[in-house]
């Protein structure tokens, strides 16, 4: 197991939390990165999540990126709705 999932699932279940997942075309992980947040409503974290993978993007200059929602609000907020 990736030692920062692990990480990751043992701090969300003491905590609020954010997190982003970068994988390749097959579907491997190729990074994750989450911080711990206060407490704050499910779409603020949710926000978070999405900054979080817009700096993750940033940082790995993918020639492409797709982001992957499940919040509908989330959702209209990003395509304008």
């Amino acid at each position: 197991a990736d030692p920062a999932a692990e990480e990751c699932r043992r701090t969300l279940a003491l905590h609020c939390a954010a997190a982003a997942i970068a994988r390749d075309e097959e579907g491997g992980i190729v990074a994750i990165d989450w911080q711990v947040l206060p407490e704050v409503t499910n779409n603020a974290a949710e926000y978070a999540g999405l900054l979080l993978g817009f700096h993750l993007a940033h940082r790995l200059a993918p020639q492409a990126t797709v982001f992957v929602l499940d919040s509908e609000t989330g959702a209209c907020q990003m395509t304008g709705r």
